[in-house]
């Protein structure tokens, strides 16, 4: 079974909780579980429904206070997505579809590098059956999408999950759909994508992440050969389609690369799982052939909202997708302690960060570590002691952290949160101990950034006399009183906090 319950985790910290199985003798202040609700479908001939034009039932609808998914009784299928806050809604099909690749004799045939499907994608589904489960916390949906009515065993399935929060303070929560989906083993030279097709107006223009870094504006291509494939990008992160007459953003992130392509007019398709066998030679020879007979079970979350509060909600959901948080599970003792076993007399229950506030909505943590290298933080002189015996720098140096910020906004990509951020590294770092330096590093940490020396590009900030500004006037810029630092938009800053001598990172967490 799964079990759901809502964490409040402080950044850069941890939370502590204690679950046990509720007796008559409880305490009123333990919050109690509730079993979730189950409703089963029955298995429905989605082919046979449509070609007989059944006829149309209550639509199914599963919704919490910010989004609503609305089904089709006679076929299963996804008919509608609505945000509920906004009032917006989309027509919105989903489904598993498979290209085909014969492979046999063919010497242009997909391989592990190369994808060239034979025709368009087919739908998957002949027979789709539907589950609900509500809780107080989730809802979610289960669907298995099956070749036949007469197939025992789905290849292939996917659980949409929504979650009942009742305060705005959560509604990064309550405004995504998160999605499990569950792949394979496929038949013999199947390459399956999942699709949403919607009535949006696109003019099939994707927008994708470049590297997890910047989304990119990618437009449909005619070519007179493999037009399928020469249209699909690579999506690390996040991929969105939008429609600007009417303000709507469709964005699915993911919790791993995928190839992702617009192939008509309000879709986005994501590739999930690929099985290959051909005979080609060439490719038996280097070993290109893909016999995935694996089951994959990608997670992709997705959005409806506008164009402005997708940005703002693709930003957050993607960190918690990527940067999920540790758990760690032990068997607790029967009476939960009140006390660190440190002594330190900070109760144990009571979260714990490495940060004094949270930081920004539009800054990430990049990095938070102490440097492990046996390197000496001026290059310089590094290098000069390169071939001593000794290396100038023994070890680690406990009372120095590294940080990288990033500004995860581009310029003009949001109203409020594309503007420059400006922040007290002092006050930040001070739970870690009293900072007594702040230098700026280069990317690596290798460099000092005032001993950097940057080539000058020929650009649009070009004064009268051909001369572009300075690096390092950029650099003073970002340092002010010596711990405040300003970030622009897309800026990666690097840094060495050093903290007093007796002010030991490793000693900060001490319970």
């Amino acid at each position: 079974f799964d079990m759901f319950f809502l964490a409040e985790i402080p950044a850069v910290g941890f939370s502590t909780y204690y679950i046990h199985l509720s007796t008559k003798t409880s305490s009123h202040h333990h919050k109690k579980s509730h079993k979730g609700r189950v409703a089963r479908h029955r298995q429905v001939d989605t082919e046979k429904n449509e070609r007989n034009n059944e006829t149309p039932k209550k639509p199914l609808s599963v919704e919490n206070r910010c989004i609503q998914l609305i089904f089709d009784d006679n076929t299963h299928m996804l008919q509608y997505i609505k945000n509920r806050l906004t009032g917006q809604y989309v027509k919105a099909d989903h489904q598993f579809m498979e290209y085909s690749n014969e492979g046999e004799g063919d010497a242009f045939a997909s391989t592990n590098y190369i994808f060239l499907p034979t025709g368009d994608a087919i739908s998957v589904a002949s027979s789709v059956s539907m589950t609900t489960v509500t809780g107080k916390l989730v809802t979610e949906v289960r669907q298995d999408f099956f070749r036949s009515p007469e197939e025992k065993e789905s290849a292939y399935s996917v659980v949409y999950r929504l979650f009942n929060t009742h305060d705005y303070q959560h509604d990064h929560l309550c405004q995504r759909v998160e999605m499990t989906l569950r792949v394979g083993p496929l038949g013999v030279n199947k390459e399956c994508i999942t699709r949403f097709s919607t009535n949006m107006n696109t003019s099939r223009v994707l927008y994708t992440d470049n590297n997890g870094y910047q989304m990119m504006r990618r437009t449909y291509k005619d070519f007179t050969a493999n037009n399928i494939a020469r249209n699909y990008y690579p999506m690390v992160t996040a991929a969105y389609i939008e429609d600007q007459v009417r303000d709507l953003r469709l964005t699915l992130l993911s919790s791993r690369s995928h190839g992702v392509s617009s192939q008509q007019n309000g879709s986005i398709e994501v590739m999930l799982h690929r099985r290959l066998v051909n005979h080609v030679p060439l490719d038996n020879s280097y070993n290109l052939t893909l016999n995935d007979t694996n089951v994959v079970k990608p997670q992709l979350w997705l959005l409806f909202t506008n164009c402005t509060q997708g940005s703002l909600l693709q930003h957050r959901a993607q960190l918690e997708l990527e940067n999920p948080p540790v758990v760690f599970i032990s068997q607790g003792a029967k009476r939960p302690p009140t006390r660190c076993v440190g002594g330190s007399g900070q109760e144990v229950r009571r979260p714990v960060s490495a940060l004094s506030e949270d930081l920004p909505p539009n800054l990430h943590l990049l990095t938070l570590k102490i440097p492990g290298w046996k390197y000496h933080s001026d290059h310089t002189v590094h290098i000069e002691h390169l071939d001593d015996d000794e290396p100038v720098s023994p070890g680690p140096d406990l009372g120095r952290v590294l940080i990288r910020l990033f500004h995860m906004y581009e310029k003009d990509e949001h109203p409020e949160l594309s503007q420059p951020v400006t922040m007290d590294l002092k006050k930040l770092m001070s739970p870690l101990g009293e900072v007594m330096n702040v230098e700026e590093r280069s990317l690596t940490g290798v460099w000092a950034v005032k001993d950097m020396k940057r080539w000058d590009w020929m650009t649009q900030d070009m004064d009268d006399d051909g001369d572009a500004p300075s690096a390092d006037e950029d650099v003073k810029e970002t340092m002010e009183n010596d711990y405040t630092v300003t970030l622009q938009p897309k800026d990666i800053r690097t840094y060495f906090v050093t903290f007093a001598p007796n002010d030991h990172v490793t000693n900060s967490f001490n319970c």
